[in-house]
């Protein structure tokens, strides 16, 4: 990482949630008209948790192709979810290319990756990639969270199989004890499909979200 990352990464002052194991029940409400909720997603787990959001939250759940910034500056609470794909946060710039326009709003992202956010090694990459992806004066402006989704290997284009394959096994060849985290992840995703998603995760960002004023 960058000294100008990682001063970047200092800087930003924000308050920083990872979804815990240890999470409270969440109780059905009323309809929340004045929230959206927003994803891209390629694989399916973005949107898996975009839809269990937004069921927790009774509100309106839409995918990024559908999102205009003529709908979604309607809303005063904003929640835009995306996977993290080869270091990017794909479909961000709906934020982030109109952020004038909803500066005022609340903003919630989240996102959503193969590996454990609750890793320090995993929570500090997906941050790097934020800060080099957001700028600093919108990402200080939003309530951040992370959540663990997956990788089916068979879905892959054959170009990414053939480069996630090759990585795999020389990932391999070095044993457990020389590679981290992300290879572990890695290699297990070309064994077959590698689902973490988890329901239960959601509740600190649906109790955000309803804790804001209406």
């Amino acid at each position: 990482m960058s000294d100008e990352t990682e001063t970047r990464l200092k800087r930003i002052k924000i308050k920083r949630t990872i979804s815990l194991s240890e999470s409270s029940s969440v109780e059905p409400e009323g309809f929340m008209n004045n929230t959206i909720v927003i994803y891209q997603s390629k694989y399916g787990y973005t949107e898996r948790y975009a839809k269990w959001i937004a069921q927790e939250l009774n509100c309106e759940v839409i995918s990024r192709k559908d999102a205009t910034i003529e709908k979604v500056k309607s809303y005063d609470t904003i929640i835009f979810g995306s996977g993290i794909y080869g270091g990017k946060i794909e479909g961000i710039d709906l934020i982030t290319r109109n952020f004038d326009q909803l500066k005022s709003k609340s903003l919630v992202l989240f996102t959503c990756s193969m590996c454990d956010p609750v890793d320090p090694v995993i929570r500090k990459s997906i941050w790097t990639e934020l800060v080099k992806t957001v700028p600093e004066e919108i990402l200080s402006k939003m309530h951040v969270f992370h959540y663990q989704g997956g990788m089916d290997f068979e879905r892959l284009n054959i170009g990414y199989k053939l480069v996630i394959g090759a990585m795999a096994k020389v990932l391999g060849m070095k044993g457990p004890a020389k590679i981290g985290p992300i290879e572990r992840e890695l290699i297990n995703a070309t064994k077959g499909k590698v689902d973490h998603c988890d329901r239960s995760k959601i509740s600190q960002l649906v109790e955000f979200v309803r804790s804001l004023p209406a």
